[in-house]
């Protein structure tokens, strides 16, 4: 029988290949990312308080004398008493929590009131990046992120704002809106809000999908946590499709038969394992009653 040891490399190789295709490993390469355009932000509104809404959740729970960085991916949690002593001031106490986009805050409470002056107004330098601190946000404080989806064929740097500012008036006041556009900058109908309902005297529900007038002139689905439901069966507001009273009443499916009308604890079917069993001993005792009575 023949070996691979005599073979030259060339040969030995179309051999192995006979049986199996050799492996490839799949292309590393990945696509790239998605692109976000940024079309407007409210005048003295400090963006690093929304990069998370855990920031703004946060903000609105520290110490009163206290003062909130988001400092993103720069600086380790390892160095962050030694940034903020060092480039703002002596700090009394120090917190540290991440928000779900890893990004990290640090809630400084310091003592001398010219270093929490200095760290909201002036802030602090890392990296040649420009950090300013936010500080503790009113109770009633709320900011709502939503996601606008299916808008029309537009220009987002021109079209997008004036008929969204309108759409949202009655819910509140956009302070951030950005559209998100495809790797290669086409805009593929999609797009994000930040809404501040404080100054609001009621607090409205978001619908689920809202007319947007102007020159874009369609009806943008939102999604939010402040979302009023919709019904799934009779897409009426107000109630998920487990509550709707719309909806025909569900006939139960057996899993053994696969009928509907009754459950496997009731099934019928010759093939229940149940009916098979009563079947056979019927089977049995008719065999036995017919051997009692044949003739000898």
């Amino acid at each position: 029988m023949s070996t691979l040891e005599g073979l030259n490399p060339q040969d030995r190789a179309h051999t192995l290949w006979q049986g199996n295709p050799p492996y490839r490993a799949q292309s590393t390469t990945l696509r790239p990312k998605n692109k976000s355009l940024h079309i407007f932000t409210a005048p003295n509104f400090d963006k690093n308080m929304i990069v998370d809404l855990a920031s703004t959740a946060w903000a609105s729970t520290i110490h009163p004398m206290s003062v909130l960085f988001n400092l993103g991916k720069l600086v380790p949690a390892r160095d962050m008493d030694d940034v903020l002593s060092d480039r703002v001031g002596w700090m009394t106490s120090l917190t540290l929590r991440y928000t779900c986009s890893k990004d990290l805050l640090a809630e400084a409470f310091f003592t001398d009131p010219s270093s929490r002056t200095k760290a909201t107004s002036n802030g602090l330098t890392y990296q040649n990046t420009r950090i300013i601190a936010t500080p503790r946000l009113p109770s009633n404080s709320h900011i709502v992120k939503v996601n606008l989806y299916h808008i029309n064929t537009c220009d987002p740097s021109t079209d997008l704002l004036e008929p969204i500012e309108n759409a949202f008036r009655p819910f509140g006041k956009i302070v951030q809106l950005r559209a998100y556009l495809s790797y290669r900058g086409t805009f593929r109908g999609k797009a994000t809000i930040y809404l501040d309902t404080s100054r609001q005297d009621e607090v409205r529900s978001l619908p689920s999908r809202l007319y947007l007038g102007g020159s874009l002139s369609c009806l943008a689905e939102l999604c939010s946590t402040n979302i009023t439901p919709v019904c799934g069966y009779c897409q009426e507001e107000g109630h998920y499709l487990c509550s709707c009273t719309k909806r025909p009443p569900r006939a139960p499916c057996c899993q053994q038969c696969s009928v509907l009308g009754h459950v496997i604890d009731s099934c019928e079917c010759p093939t229940h394992p149940d009916n098979i069993e009563a079947e056979r001993a019927i089977q049995e005792q008719q065999q036995i009653a017919l051997a009692d009575t044949a003739p000898l």
